[in-house]
């Protein structure tokens, strides 16, 4: 479980982050972030 909070904690950072760069519409890039990582850990 600790891992896991870290891994999330870390990927919601990143994505924080790379909202920065969206002006349009960033919680919508938001859900793309997370898709696209999920997907990746799967």
């Amino acid at each position: 479980k600790c891992q896991l909070s870290e891994a999330n904690s870390t990927r919601i950072r990143q994505a924080r982050e790379k909202i920065q760069e969206y002006d349009d519409n960033p919680l919508k890039n938001v859900f793309k972030i997370f898709n696209r990582g999920n997907r990746a850990d799967e």
